[in-house]
Formats: C-alpha cells, sequence, structure tokens
C-alpha cells in the first residue's frame, strides 16, 4: 500500500509540473487577453509586454539580492502599515460604483445588515440567482458594525487581503520555506489581487477560508476536524471548497500510511462535519432570505455555457429555466471530438494564461468614458482611467499578467529542480481539481484565482533556485576562464 501511496504522489507531481510547463510555454506563444465587449480573445506579445517582463525580473532579482535583510530586518509591521495606506488611497482615487453582480452583493448586504428581509425577497436579480445571496450574508456581517456603505464592504476588502497575507505567511513556516517575509510581500504586491479590494464579491472570502483551513491543517494534521469545518463554510460559499476538502484527505492518506484506523476515523467525521455543516447552513440561508416561489436557473446552464464554441466557453448569456444535462450532452455530441477539444484548449490556455483575473474591470468597471457613469464623485486620476485603451489602464494591466506569467514561471521551475512530491501536494492537487472542475463549467480567469497563493509560494521556492543555479553557473564558468 505504502508502494502505491508513493506512486500516487509522485503521479500528482508529475501531473503538475506538466501542467505548469504546458501552460507556461503557451504564455510565451499567444497572450491571453479580456475585450470590454466582454469576450475573451488571444493575440501576440507587443514591446510594453518584454519591457515590464524585464522591469519585474529585475525588481525581483532586487528583492532577492536584499533577501536576508528582508527577513532579518524588515518588520512585516510596516509592510502592512504600508499596504493599507496604499489600498486606502486607491479606494478613495477610483471611487467606483458597483455594477453587475457586484450592484446587487451589495445591495443585499446592505439589506441584510439594516434587517430589510422583505426588500431583500424582493429583489428580482436574487430571485433568479440565489446562490449570492450568500455573499452579501458574508459582506452583512461586517456592516452590522459598520457603517453600511460601498466604501465599508472595500475596507473590508483591504482587511481581507491582509488576512490571506498573513496566512500566506504562516502556511510558509509550516512548508518550511526560509523567506517568509517575501511571501507576505509578494502577496500584498501582487497586482492582480490588490485591485480586487475594489471589488464586492465573493473571492476574497472564499481565499481567506481556504487558507485558514490549509493553515489549521499544516499546524497539525490533528486538526483535520476543524479544518473539515472552515472547508464546511467555505463550501457553503463556493463548490470549490469540495477540491479543498479533496486536497487535505489526499495529503491525510499519503503522509499516515502507517495510521490508516485512527485517520479514517477522523476522515469519517471530517467528512459527515463538512456535509452536514454545509447542507444545514444551505437550509437556513434557504428558510430565512429565499423566496420559496421564484425559480432559478437551473446548474447546468453553466455547463452548456461553458463549451459555446463562439467565446469558447466565455458567458454568452444563452440561459434557460429547462436547460437539462441532456442539453449539454447534446450540444458535445453536435460539436464531435475535434471541435470540442479545440474548445477546451483554448479555454484551459485563456483560463489559466490571462494572468489578471479580469481584474482591470472589476477594479475600474466597464469601458465608458463617461467618468461620472462608473464613479462615485470626480478624482484628478478619473480622467486617466476610464477606458481600457488608455495608457495608465494598459501599464496596469500589462503589468498585472507580467507578474503572473513571472511568478508562473518560477513556480514551474521550482516543480522542475526542486523533487519532493510533499511539498507540492497540496497546492498539486487544488491545481489540478481546479482544472479539472472547470474543464466543462463557464469560462473566466476569476475562477482560478484561489489557486494563487501556493503560485506564490512555490515561486518564491523557484526564485531561490533559480538565482542561485545562475549564480553556481557563473562560477563555473570564470574558474573555467581563469584556467
Amino acid at each position: 500500500m505504502r508502494q502505491l501511496l508513493k506512486i500516487l504522489d509522485g503521479v500528482i507531481n508529475r501531473c503538475f509540473f506538466l501542467f505548469a510547463l504546458v501552460l507556461f510555454l503557451s504564455m510565451l506563444f499567444v497572450k491571453a487577453m479580456y475585450h470590454y465587449e466582454d469576450y475573451p480573445y488571444f493575440t501576440y506579445w507587443d514591446l510594453l509586454d518584454v519591457f515590464l517582463v524585464i522591469v519585474i525580473f529585475v525588481l525581483i532579482w532586487f528583492l532577492w539580492k536584499h533577501i536576508d535583510w528582508i527577513e532579518s530586518k524588515l518588520n512585516i509591521k510596516w509592510i502592512a502599515l504600508g499596504y493599507v495606506l496604499i489600498a486606502l488611497s486607491f479606494i478613495y482615487l477610483v471611487p467606483l460604483k458597483p455594477f453587475s453582480d457586484m450592484q446587487h452583493v451589495s445591495e443585499g448586504a446592505i439589506r441584510i445588515a439594516s434587517f430589510d428581509m422583505d426588500g431583500l425577497k424582493g429583489m428580482a436579480y436574487f430571485k433568479t440567482f440565489k446562490g449570492n445571496i450568500k455573499t452579501s450574508l458574508f459582506y452583512a456581517i461586517p456592516l452590522m458594525i459598520l457603517p453600511k456603505t460601498i466604501v465599508s464592504m472595500k475596507v473590508v476588502n483591504v482587511f481581507l487581503l491582509l488576512g490571506i497575507a498573513y496566512l500566506i505567511r504562516r502556511i510558509a513556516q509550516h512548508m518550511h520555506l526560509r523567506y517568509t517575509n517575501m511571501a507576505f510581500l509578494m502577496v500584498l504586491t501582487f497586482l492582480p489581487v490588490f485591485l480586487y479590494i475594489n471589488h464586492i464579491y465573493f473571492e476574497l472570502y472564499f481565499i481567506l477560508l481556504m487558507l485558514a483551513g490549509i493553515n489549521c491543517y499544516l499546524k497539525d494534521s490533528k486538526n483535520l476536524i476543524i479544518t473539515s469545518i472552515i472547508f464546511a463554510i467555505a463550501y457553503y460559499l463556493r463548490k470549490n471548497g469540495l477540491i479543498l476538502l479533496g486536497a487535505v484527505l489526499t495529503d491525510v492518506f499519503i503522509s499516515h500510511p502507517s495510521s490508516w484506523k485512527n485517520t479514517l476515523v477522523s476522515v469519517v467525521i471530517s467528512l459527515c462535519l463538512f456535509f452536514g455543516i454545509s447542507f444545514t447552513l444551505n437550509q437556513i440561508t434557504s428558510m430565512c432570505f429565499y423566496d420559496k416561489e421564484a425559480l432559478s436557473y437551473p446548474k447546468w446552464n453553466q455547463y452548456y455555457i461553458g463549451i459555446n464554441e463562439e467565446k469558447f466557453g466565455f458567458m454568452d448569456q444563452s440561459f434557460s429555466y429547462d436547460r437539462s444535462l441532456e442539453d449539454v450532452i447534446t450540444r458535445m455530441q453536435e460539436y464531435g471530438p475535434w471541435k470540442m477539444t479545440q474548445i477546451l484548449v483554448k479555454k484551459t490556455a485563456w483560463a489559466w494564461g490571462e494572468g489578471t483575473y479580469q481584474s482591470g474591470r472589476y477594479a475600474f468597471g466597464l469601458n465608458t468614458d463617461m467618468a461620472n457613469e462608473k464613479f462615485e464623485y470626480a478624482t484628478f486620476i478619473e480622467k486617466y482611467i476610464t477606458l481600457d485603451s488608455q495608457f495608465i489602464r494598459r501599464f496596469i494591466t500589462t503589468f498585472s499578467r507580467c507578474q503572473y506569467v513571472l511568478y508562473f514561471f518560477f513556480m514551474t521551475y521550482a516543480l522542475w529542480r526542486k523533487k519532493d512530491p510533499s511539498f507540492y501536494r497540496l497546492g498539486g492537487v487544488i491545481y489540478l481539481g481546479t482544472f479539472v472542475a472547470l474543464l466543462f463549467y463557464e469560462l473566466k480567469s476569476r475562477y482560478v484565482m484561489h489557486c494563487f497563493p501556493f503560485m506564490i509560494l512555490f515561486a518564491i521556492c523557484g526564485i531561490d533556485l533559480f538565482f542561485k543555479d545562475v549564480n553556481t553557473y557563473n562560477n563555473k564558468k570564470r574558474l573555467s576562464w581563469n584556467r
């Protein structure tokens, strides 16, 4: 059995490496982009991409050269303070009005915090998209003590991201990474995620819950039951919580092959709690907040949309109250194997290669040159950020993507150089599980955002290995010249 588990561990590690390598190579050949008329497309690298990759690479090298100072002298309290000041300034300077899902989720949160249940049940949006009431609930909790405004929710986001950075630093310590302050710094300066503080939706809450559960488990594997309770809340918010539990259970069985009897008892209790708590929370939410007479869209809509040919799985608004699994199967049969393969390859390359998690849309709003239509009030910066074609917006989008590409490269380098399957096991299962779960689901690059913590953790390892390898190579070269 131990040998079988060892083989399974190796398979996970190799699949993760191949997955990362193929995706990274695809990023070098084509650039996955989001068009503000709401569709995905591919283009090629331009000079700004190349320039910013070089700039970010030099910045990473500079940080690595001063890594001992960062770890021993730089207090993370100063990093946190600097981040909070910059984040609050960003919220003030880019006062984006809620739009699309964000508008309804924020309105729902204010109604729940104000105990206006009749008003909540009267909202047409939640009659159709009932599940998003859960996100409103999460934001409503802090609003019960904070001013019931959009700004308050964005301030909550600032501290959610700070909590995420803290938990990633703790996880780095549990994984025996040497550079934990570096992890904290890299999270708070990762632009695609930083921009999400202007967006009111489920991502930051879900990632915080994910990391809280993983941190609890890595601190002591005996905390499996507590971890499953945290993951149950994450699963209640988004179904990706099941992937998190699967990753931890995989680690449990591979790490403790000699104590399966005791482990099995904990696993059974954890599974019962996981499904029991999430089911109970869903029932309570349904009884308290759902309009029983409202007709919601079936879940098969997301899978039907997820294999449309024109936008290779991106939202095309082809919702139907009668959508079924049979419709999805019929569409796949009509396309045939070759066309389906093309769709799935394109959507995978785009989902994992877009790199910004569409943060430009969620941070700066829809593409309009009428600033008063999307901003709460005028600021000196608004005239430079209303359209995605403006230089500052292009710079931010390109910088975000280049930062992601380089971190992905260093993660892939670590997977190649550091031969330790146990180090990558949790992150690898989460990455591969997300890949499988989204293969036929509606395409959005933000759906892979919860994988970024492990990308940064593995990238830190890759950065250290890469620059040490470069130094070793240069030293050998100098020695050969001296001879």
